[in-house]
């Protein structure tokens, strides 16, 4: 093994432990460890109340958990501090849209539209609106389909974004962390 390779590792290393609170937070997001992170973000917003990335992190976990009333409450606070913030606005809709409050669901879900998101996402959004227009009632069944159908999208979305910028930027490749997830795709950041 050569010199470099060796310090290489050693950097890598050093750097994995200096990941901040926020980072950590991410990782934790996109490993499915939702209360890890959520205790992450909550360390970021102790000293930073307003972060956005925080607050739509901390959303994003309660979401997660199941606990809608929480995501809603940051969720709300991220895309007031930035409207623009399509992570917040889509599961600040998918929140809505699982606790039954379907015209607030609507109104998140048309301002994500308007955002211009990647092109399947917004066909999927485009979807959901047309399913929530229509006179009969959403089933509970039918709310789960719909946020998971979105969330896969948004992540794939994701996956895809990441993978542009791996290959604009190859050298900046080497130094993301990378694992699988539960659906056994590769994400790396």
């Amino acid at each position: 093994m050569s010199r470099w390779s060796v310090a290489l590792g050693l950097l890598l290393s050093l750097l994995a432990g200096c990941a901040t609170p926020y980072w950590q937070g991410q990782s934790a997001l996109r490993q499915g460890r939702y209360a890890d992170a959520a205790k992450h973000f909550e360390e970021v917003l102790s000293r930073d109340p307003g972060r956005v990335g925080a607050l739509a992190g901390l959303g994003i976990s309660r979401y997660k958990e199941g606990e809608f009333d929480e995501a809603v409450a940051h969720l709300s606070r991220a895309a007031e501090r930035d409207p623009k913030h399509e992570a917040a606005r889509l599961y600040l809709a998918l929140s809505y849209l699982r606790k039954g409050e379907d015209g607030q669901a609507e109104e998140q879900f048309t301002a994500l539209r308007q955002l211009g998101p990647a092109r399947r996402l917004a066909a999927q959004v485009d979807r959901t609106l047309k399913v929530m227009r229509q006179d009969a009632p959403l089933t509970d069944e039918t709310r789960e389909f719909i946020a998971a159908s979105l969330e896969d999208e948004a992540e794939s979305a994701r996956e895809v974004q990441e993978a542009r910028q791996a290959y604009a930027f190859p050298h900046s490749f080497a130094y993301r962390d990378c694992f699988v997830t539960g659906r056994h795709r590769i994400v790396c950041f």
